[in-house]
């Protein structure tokens, strides 16, 4: 008689749990949720002419595939790969550890997107937008920063319409505690150009961005400090991509429990020595990496984290043979969130 009532309870609690989850996500309780890892990372790896413009970039360089394969993503987004002979050779060391398909645009008459796309999963088609216009500032007018939209064939899932955009930099006056506010406002108008080619382009359900934003996502109010409150550009953004279905979602905070008055966790930290003895010395630590995406009943963000923050250990020095051991990866931290995708 025990064991009956035992059954019967435990019957009556999973109903429960699976009414429950009907009713927050319709799809769930019907179809399998795949897990879906991606990457978002700017990987400065910076050479022009010939020349390296970023600090100990062939060092960083060397040790940047295995990093990557440790998170074990099953996408990367990467911003900031210029060179087309970086591009080639991260693509052929990450062909080595699983990812066989890749998608990056080569230099023409500028230092091109720096965009480069590595995937486990096949990729289906790409479709890049106009250069973001106006330019931040003179030095970006070298670049042609844009977004992009893959296509990817994910198995279990289907089509997932994966995005990636690098924005323009965006000074800061110390003297003043302020941003530049004419590169301000021309950043906004970057976002505005992003969120229409998302909405014009997007033709799946599960629709994701990875990007540098180059901007932090609560308002700055002085003294080192943010506000509890979403900044204008950051909303113009995440308004205007996908209205019809609301808000875009920051997969970190969501997977984390956390809103717009929590402290944010920066990507772009006064304790990245490459920051700290930068050209951007002195300006607030940023995020400025985010993996955003679009509300749908079929997309949940399970976990997500900050990796990458670590000095580089000396253990590396031999393992790589490094002439100079890296401070970090990079000047920027990576994000990684792990998605669950619905089956339709």
């Amino acid at each position: 008689m025990a064991q009956a009532r035992t059954a019967s309870l435990f019957g009556h609690l999973l109903s429960l749990v699976l009414i429950s989850v009907s009713a927050n996500h319709p799809s769930a309780a019907l179809a399998d949720v795949r897990p879906l890892k991606i990457l978002q990372f700017n990987a400065w790896q910076l050479k022009a002419l010939g020349i390296d413009l970023t600090k100990d970039r062939k060092e960083r360089l060397r040790i940047l595939p295995d990093y990557l394969a440790a998170t074990q993503a099953d996408v990367m987004t990467l911003s900031e790969v210029w060179s087309d002979l970086t591009k080639r050779a991260i693509v052929r060391a990450m062909v080595r550890r699983g990812y066989p398909f890749s998608s990056f645009s080569l230099q023409k008459a500028s230092m091109g997107d720096g965009l480069l796309v590595l995937s486990k999963f096949r990729i289906t088609g790409v479709r890049r937008s106009r250069p973001f216009h106006p330019f931040t500032r003179m030095d970006e007018a070298l670049t042609r920063k844009r977004a992009v939209r893959i296509a990817l064939d994910v198995p279990g899932v289907g089509g997932v319409d994966l995005f990636q955009a690098h924005m323009g930099a965006v000074g800061f006056h110390r003297d003043r505690d302020r941003y530049d506010r004419v590169q301000k406002a021309k950043l906004m108008v970057q976002l505005e150009e992003l969120a229409d080619f998302i909405r014009a382009t997007a033709t799946s359900d599960v629709v994701i961005l990875g990007a540098d934003l180059n901007a932090n996502y609560q308002e700055y109010g002085g003294g080192g400090r943010f506000l509890p409150e979403y900044a204008r550009d950051y909303r113009a953004l995440v308004e205007g991509a996908c209205p019809d279905r609301g808000e875009m979602r920051n997969s970190f905070l969501v997977a984390n429990g956390m809103s717009v008055r929590d402290k944010n966790v920066p990507t772009y930290s006064a304790e990245n020595p490459y920051v700290s003895g930068g050209i951007f010395a002195g300006i607030p630590s940023e995020t400025e990496d985010y993996l955003l995406y679009c509300p749908s009943p079929r997309v949940s963000a399970l976990k997500s984290e900050i990796v990458f923050r670590d000095a580089i250990p000396e253990s590396d020095r031999e393992r790589y043979h490094l002439k100079r051991l890296p401070k970090r990866l990079s000047d920027h931290y990576g994000v990684v969130t792990e998605f669950g995708i619905s089956s339709r």
